[in-house]
Protein backbone atom coordinates (compact mmCIF):
# COMPACT_ATOMS: atom_id res chain seq x y z
CA UNK A 1 0.00 0.00 0.00
CA UNK A 2 1.59 3.16 -1.03
CA UNK A 3 0.66 6.94 -0.18
CA UNK A 4 -1.58 8.51 -3.31
CA UNK A 5 0.20 11.46 -2.05
CA UNK A 6 3.70 10.27 -2.90
CA UNK A 7 4.94 12.37 -6.09
CA UNK A 8 2.58 15.50 -4.13
CA UNK A 9 5.22 15.11 -1.26
CA UNK A 10 8.80 16.22 -0.15
CA UNK A 11 9.73 14.54 3.43
CA UNK A 12 12.91 16.86 5.33
CA UNK A 13 14.62 15.14 8.15
CA UNK A 14 17.84 13.66 9.16
CA UNK A 15 19.81 10.82 6.86
CA UNK A 16 18.11 7.92 7.83
CA UNK A 17 20.42 5.98 6.27
CA UNK A 18 23.57 6.85 8.54
CA UNK A 19 21.86 8.33 11.65
CA UNK A 20 20.94 6.70 14.61
CA UNK A 21 18.00 6.75 16.69
CA UNK A 22 13.83 6.81 16.68
CA UNK A 23 13.93 9.94 13.91
CA UNK A 24 15.72 8.26 11.47
CA UNK A 25 13.92 4.98 12.04
CA UNK A 26 10.25 5.80 11.79
CA UNK A 27 12.16 7.96 8.39
CA UNK A 28 13.17 4.38 6.71
CA UNK A 29 10.11 2.57 8.01
CA UNK A 30 7.69 5.92 5.83
CA UNK A 31 10.66 4.91 2.98
CA UNK A 32 10.55 1.62 2.61
CA UNK A 33 6.47 1.19 3.24
CA UNK A 34 4.47 4.39 2.68
CA UNK A 35 5.78 6.50 0.19
CA UNK A 36 6.97 4.56 -3.64
CA UNK A 37 8.89 7.12 -4.75
CA UNK A 38 10.04 8.70 -1.87
CA UNK A 39 10.81 12.16 -2.14
CA UNK A 40 13.20 12.88 0.61
CA UNK A 41 15.87 14.99 1.60
CA UNK A 42 17.89 14.99 4.04
CA UNK A 43 19.17 18.12 6.43
CA UNK A 44 21.72 16.62 8.98
CA UNK A 45 23.19 13.02 9.08
CA UNK A 46 26.53 12.03 11.50
CA UNK A 47 29.44 14.00 12.04
CA UNK A 48 30.75 17.26 13.63
CA UNK A 49 29.07 20.71 14.03
CA UNK A 50 30.83 22.45 11.23
CA UNK A 51 30.28 19.29 8.88
CA UNK A 52 26.70 19.12 10.24
CA UNK A 53 26.14 23.13 9.15
CA UNK A 54 27.57 22.87 6.02
CA UNK A 55 25.37 19.70 5.17
CA UNK A 56 22.26 21.52 6.32
CA UNK A 57 23.22 24.55 4.25
CA UNK A 58 23.53 22.52 1.14
CA UNK A 59 20.15 20.66 2.08
CA UNK A 60 18.57 23.84 1.89
CA UNK A 61 19.81 25.12 -1.67
CA UNK A 62 19.08 21.65 -2.72
CA UNK A 63 15.40 21.67 -1.59
CA UNK A 64 15.22 25.24 -3.26
CA UNK A 65 16.03 23.82 -6.47
CA UNK A 66 14.28 21.02 -5.92
CA UNK A 67 10.87 23.07 -5.07
CA UNK A 68 11.55 25.56 -8.20
CA UNK A 69 12.13 22.56 -10.66
CA UNK A 70 8.89 20.22 -9.08
CA UNK A 71 5.73 22.36 -9.15
CA UNK A 72 3.96 19.22 -8.25
CA UNK A 73 5.21 19.20 -4.90
CA UNK A 74 2.35 20.50 -2.65
CA UNK A 75 3.14 19.73 0.85
CA UNK A 76 6.64 19.76 2.78
CA UNK A 77 6.82 17.46 5.56
CA UNK A 78 9.13 18.44 8.44
CA UNK A 79 10.46 15.69 10.55
CA UNK A 80 12.16 17.50 14.20
CA UNK A 81 12.85 17.69 17.08
CA UNK A 82 13.63 20.33 19.62
CA UNK A 83 17.13 22.38 19.79
CA UNK A 84 19.07 22.39 17.15
CA UNK A 85 17.01 20.06 15.24
CA UNK A 86 14.13 22.70 15.47
CA UNK A 87 15.87 25.74 14.51
CA UNK A 88 17.58 23.66 11.07
CA UNK A 89 13.95 22.57 10.60
CA UNK A 90 12.70 25.95 10.53
CA UNK A 91 15.01 27.67 7.81
CA UNK A 92 13.25 24.68 5.86
CA UNK A 93 9.81 25.72 7.06
CA UNK A 94 10.43 29.54 5.68
CA UNK A 95 11.93 28.59 2.47
CA UNK A 96 9.16 25.99 1.84
CA UNK A 97 6.14 28.91 3.07
CA UNK A 98 8.11 31.38 0.67
CA UNK A 99 7.20 28.89 -2.22
CA UNK A 100 4.04 28.66 -1.26
CA UNK A 101 4.05 24.89 -0.69
CA UNK A 102 2.23 23.48 2.17
CA UNK A 103 4.16 22.62 5.48
CA UNK A 104 3.45 20.02 8.23
CA UNK A 105 5.91 19.95 11.17
CA UNK A 106 6.09 16.19 12.43
CA UNK A 107 7.34 16.97 15.88
CA UNK A 108 9.54 14.38 17.57
CA UNK A 109 11.34 13.23 21.05
CA UNK A 110 10.30 14.61 25.07
CA UNK A 111 12.10 17.40 25.19
CA UNK A 112 9.66 19.83 23.25
CA UNK A 113 7.95 21.56 26.48
CA UNK A 114 11.41 22.58 28.00
CA UNK A 115 12.54 23.63 25.19
CA UNK A 116 9.09 25.72 23.83
CA UNK A 117 9.09 27.41 27.45
CA UNK A 118 12.86 28.45 26.76
CA UNK A 119 11.74 30.14 23.09
CA UNK A 120 7.98 30.74 23.55
CA UNK A 121 8.09 33.44 21.30
CA UNK A 122 10.44 32.75 18.41
CA UNK A 123 9.45 28.64 18.48
CA UNK A 124 5.59 29.49 18.85
CA UNK A 125 5.83 32.24 15.95
CA UNK A 126 7.68 29.83 13.78
CA UNK A 127 4.88 26.64 14.33
CA UNK A 128 2.29 29.22 13.27
CA UNK A 129 3.71 29.84 10.24
CA UNK A 130 2.94 26.11 9.04
CA UNK A 131 -0.43 24.69 7.55
CA UNK A 132 -0.65 21.88 10.10
CA UNK A 133 1.16 19.84 13.26
CA UNK A 134 1.88 16.56 13.76
CA UNK A 135 2.60 15.32 17.19
CA UNK A 136 2.22 11.63 18.94
CA UNK A 137 -0.17 11.45 21.32
CA UNK A 138 -3.40 13.28 22.46
CA UNK A 139 -1.56 14.99 25.17
CA UNK A 140 1.34 16.51 23.14
CA UNK A 141 -1.90 17.64 20.89
CA UNK A 142 -3.79 19.83 23.41
CA UNK A 143 0.05 21.38 24.47
CA UNK A 144 0.58 22.51 20.90
CA UNK A 145 -3.29 23.59 21.05
CA UNK A 146 -2.72 25.79 23.64
CA UNK A 147 -0.52 28.55 21.92
CA UNK A 148 -0.85 27.17 18.18
CA UNK A 149 -3.88 27.99 15.88
CA UNK A 150 -2.92 25.14 13.40
CA UNK A 151 -4.36 22.09 12.89
CA UNK A 152 -2.56 19.74 15.22
CA UNK A 153 -2.84 15.81 13.81
CA UNK A 154 -2.04 12.94 16.21
CA UNK A 155 -0.22 9.89 14.57
CA UNK A 156 1.27 6.91 16.06
CA UNK A 157 4.69 6.11 14.92
CA UNK A 158 5.36 3.28 12.55
CA UNK A 159 6.88 -0.34 13.73
CA UNK A 160 7.83 -2.93 11.12
CA UNK A 161 6.01 -6.20 11.52
CA UNK A 162 8.62 -8.38 13.52
CA UNK A 163 11.59 -11.00 12.00
CA UNK A 164 11.29 -14.32 13.45
CA UNK A 165 14.29 -16.33 13.80
CA UNK A 166 15.43 -19.58 15.53
CA UNK A 167 17.55 -18.63 18.71
CA UNK A 168 18.71 -20.42 21.99
CA UNK A 169 17.34 -20.83 24.74
CA UNK A 170 18.91 -21.29 28.22
CA UNK A 171 16.44 -21.67 30.52
CA UNK A 172 17.02 -17.64 31.99
CA UNK A 173 14.61 -14.89 31.61
CA UNK A 174 16.16 -12.10 28.58
CA UNK A 175 15.76 -8.77 29.64
CA UNK A 176 16.15 -5.78 26.69
CA UNK A 177 16.87 -2.71 27.32
CA UNK A 178 17.18 -0.83 23.68
CA UNK A 179 18.06 2.85 23.76
CA UNK A 180 20.55 5.79 24.42
CA UNK A 181 22.29 4.81 27.05
CA UNK A 182 22.44 8.11 29.04
CA UNK A 183 20.94 8.82 32.70
CA UNK A 184 17.65 10.40 30.93
CA UNK A 185 16.75 6.47 29.91
CA UNK A 186 17.04 5.64 33.15
CA UNK A 187 19.95 3.01 32.54
CA UNK A 188 21.89 3.93 36.17
CA UNK A 189 18.49 3.17 37.64
CA UNK A 190 18.27 -0.48 35.79
CA UNK A 191 21.71 -1.41 37.01
CA UNK A 192 20.98 -0.07 40.56
CA UNK A 193 17.86 -2.29 40.26
CA UNK A 194 19.09 -5.38 39.28
CA UNK A 195 21.88 -4.76 41.79
CA UNK A 196 18.87 -4.97 44.91
CA UNK A 197 17.46 -8.49 43.46
CA UNK A 198 17.87 -11.68 45.32
CA UNK A 199 20.64 -14.17 44.39
CA UNK A 200 18.28 -16.23 43.50
CA UNK A 201 16.46 -14.34 41.07
CA UNK A 202 19.32 -12.69 39.31
CA UNK A 203 20.72 -16.00 39.00
CA UNK A 204 17.69 -16.90 36.42
CA UNK A 205 17.93 -13.45 34.52
CA UNK A 206 20.11 -12.04 31.82
CA UNK A 207 19.83 -8.15 31.20
CA UNK A 208 21.06 -6.78 27.24
CA UNK A 209 21.57 -3.42 27.56
CA UNK A 210 21.73 -2.17 23.49
CA UNK A 211 22.21 1.45 22.92
CA UNK A 212 24.93 4.10 21.80
CA UNK A 213 26.23 6.79 23.95
CA UNK A 214 27.45 6.38 27.60
CA UNK A 215 28.65 2.97 26.73
CA UNK A 216 31.88 2.89 28.49
CA UNK A 217 30.49 5.03 31.31
CA UNK A 218 27.68 1.82 31.32
CA UNK A 219 30.12 -0.42 31.79
CA UNK A 220 32.13 0.40 34.32
CA UNK A 221 28.74 0.83 36.54
CA UNK A 222 28.37 -2.99 36.03
CA UNK A 223 31.65 -3.84 36.80
CA UNK A 224 31.11 -1.83 40.16
CA UNK A 225 28.42 -3.71 40.88
CA UNK A 226 29.71 -7.07 40.06
CA UNK A 227 26.70 -7.59 37.50
CA UNK A 228 28.89 -8.59 34.66
CA UNK A 229 27.32 -12.02 34.92
CA UNK A 230 23.64 -11.14 34.41
CA UNK A 231 23.86 -8.45 32.59
CA UNK A 232 25.47 -7.95 28.83
CA UNK A 233 26.65 -4.18 27.73
CA UNK A 234 25.76 -4.58 24.46
CA UNK A 235 26.48 -1.28 22.53
CA UNK A 236 24.52 -0.03 19.37
CA UNK A 237 22.96 -3.24 17.52
CA UNK A 238 21.73 -3.67 14.19
CA UNK A 239 20.65 -5.89 11.64
CA UNK A 240 20.94 -9.69 12.57
CA UNK A 241 22.25 -8.81 15.45
CA UNK A 242 19.15 -6.71 17.02
CA UNK A 243 16.83 -8.92 15.69
CA UNK A 244 18.00 -12.07 17.36
CA UNK A 245 17.83 -9.61 20.10
CA UNK A 246 14.53 -9.35 19.91
CA UNK A 247 13.59 -12.65 19.28
CA UNK A 248 15.82 -14.02 22.39
CA UNK A 249 14.36 -11.34 25.09
CA UNK A 250 11.10 -12.10 26.26
CA UNK A 251 11.16 -8.72 28.38
CA UNK A 252 11.25 -5.03 27.59
CA UNK A 253 12.37 -2.71 30.29
CA UNK A 254 13.06 1.70 29.55
CA UNK A 255 12.90 3.07 32.63
CA UNK A 256 13.16 7.11 31.30
CA UNK A 257 12.78 10.09 32.89
CA UNK A 258 11.25 11.21 29.96
CA UNK A 259 9.73 10.08 26.58
CA UNK A 260 7.69 11.46 23.61
CA UNK A 261 6.18 8.02 22.10
CA UNK A 262 9.20 5.51 21.99
CA UNK A 263 9.67 3.01 18.59
CA UNK A 264 11.40 0.74 20.73
CA UNK A 265 8.20 -0.20 22.55
CA UNK A 266 6.46 -0.19 19.90
CA UNK A 267 8.47 -2.52 18.11
CA UNK A 268 9.24 -5.04 21.74
CA UNK A 269 5.34 -4.95 21.34
CA UNK A 270 5.17 -6.46 17.85
CA UNK A 271 7.40 -9.29 19.06
CA UNK A 272 4.81 -10.26 21.82
CA UNK A 273 7.13 -8.86 25.08
CA UNK A 274 5.53 -7.06 28.11
CA UNK A 275 7.03 -3.63 29.35
CA UNK A 276 8.39 -2.67 32.22
CA UNK A 277 8.55 1.35 31.59
CA UNK A 278 8.12 4.64 33.50
CA UNK A 279 4.94 6.58 33.27
CA UNK A 280 5.95 9.48 31.38
CA UNK A 281 4.95 10.66 27.66
CA UNK A 282 2.88 8.37 25.69
CA UNK A 283 4.02 5.10 27.27
CA UNK A 284 0.66 5.25 29.35
CA UNK A 285 -0.84 5.10 26.08
CA UNK A 286 0.74 1.88 25.14
CA UNK A 287 1.35 -0.21 28.45
CA UNK A 288 -1.46 -1.00 30.87
CA UNK A 289 -0.25 -2.24 34.09
CA UNK A 290 -1.34 -5.83 35.11
CA UNK A 291 -2.25 -6.02 30.66
CA UNK A 292 0.66 -5.57 28.81
CA UNK A 293 3.42 -4.91 31.12
CA UNK A 294 3.84 -2.70 34.38
CA UNK A 295 4.04 1.05 34.79
CA UNK A 296 6.22 3.02 37.09
CA UNK A 297 7.15 6.36 38.07
CA UNK A 298 11.48 7.42 36.88
CA UNK A 299 13.46 6.98 39.08
CA UNK A 300 11.82 4.41 41.93
CA UNK A 301 14.40 1.62 41.41
CA UNK A 302 12.32 -0.43 44.20
CA UNK A 303 9.31 -0.47 42.16
CA UNK A 304 11.76 -1.07 39.20
CA UNK A 305 13.37 -4.36 41.05
CA UNK A 306 9.96 -5.76 41.98
CA UNK A 307 8.87 -5.81 38.26
CA UNK A 308 11.73 -7.67 37.24
CA UNK A 309 11.69 -9.70 40.17
CA UNK A 310 7.76 -10.28 38.60
CA UNK A 311 8.55 -11.44 35.20
CA UNK A 312 11.54 -14.15 36.84
CA UNK A 313 9.02 -15.39 38.90
CA UNK A 314 5.61 -15.36 37.29
CA UNK A 315 6.70 -16.46 34.03
CA UNK A 316 3.23 -17.78 32.60
CA UNK A 317 1.53 -14.31 33.93
CA UNK A 318 4.15 -11.93 32.02
CA UNK A 319 3.77 -14.32 28.72
CA UNK A 320 0.15 -13.71 28.66
CA UNK A 321 0.72 -9.60 28.68
CA UNK A 322 3.17 -10.33 26.01
CA UNK A 323 0.35 -11.89 23.97
CA UNK A 324 -1.94 -9.04 24.66
CA UNK A 325 0.97 -6.59 23.49
CA UNK A 326 0.97 -8.47 20.36
CA UNK A 327 -2.79 -7.67 19.81
CA UNK A 328 -2.55 -4.29 20.29
CA UNK A 329 0.08 -3.21 17.93
CA UNK A 330 -1.79 -3.45 14.86
CA UNK A 331 -2.71 0.28 14.93
CA UNK A 332 0.97 0.60 14.59
CA UNK A 333 1.52 -1.41 11.61
CA UNK A 334 2.46 0.70 8.30
CA UNK A 335 -1.11 -0.21 6.77
CA UNK A 336 -2.86 1.54 9.72
CA UNK A 337 -0.22 4.90 9.47
CA UNK A 338 -0.97 4.82 5.63
CA UNK A 339 -4.66 5.52 6.34
CA UNK A 340 -4.38 7.99 9.06
CA UNK A 341 -1.63 9.92 7.21
CA UNK A 342 -3.19 9.72 4.03
CA UNK A 343 -6.30 11.20 5.91
CA UNK A 344 -4.38 14.00 7.03
CA UNK A 345 -2.46 15.16 3.97
CA UNK A 346 -6.85 15.06 2.23
CA UNK A 347 -7.67 17.62 4.97
CA UNK A 348 -4.69 19.38 4.41
CA UNK A 349 -5.22 19.84 0.94
CA UNK A 350 -9.19 19.66 0.56
CA UNK A 351 -8.71 16.82 -1.14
Amino acid sequence: MVNKFSNAVLTIGCDYRTTKGGIAQVLASYSKHLFSPFHFIANSSNGGKFAKLFEAAGAWIKCLTFLARRPVIRVVHIHTASGVSFWRSAAFLLLAKAMRRAVVMHIHGGYFRQFYHAHSKTVGALLRRCDALIVLSDEWKAFFESFCDKPVFVLNNVVEPPVKVQVEHDGKVHVLFLGLVTKDKGVYDLVEAIARLDNDVRNRLVVHMAGNGEVDKLKTEVDRHALSECVTVEGWVSGEAKTRLLNLCSTFVLPSYIEALPISVLECMSYGMPIIATAVGAIPTLVRTGENGTLIQPGDVGALADALTQCVTHQDEWAKMGTNSLKSIEAYYPEAIQIRLTHIYETLLKC
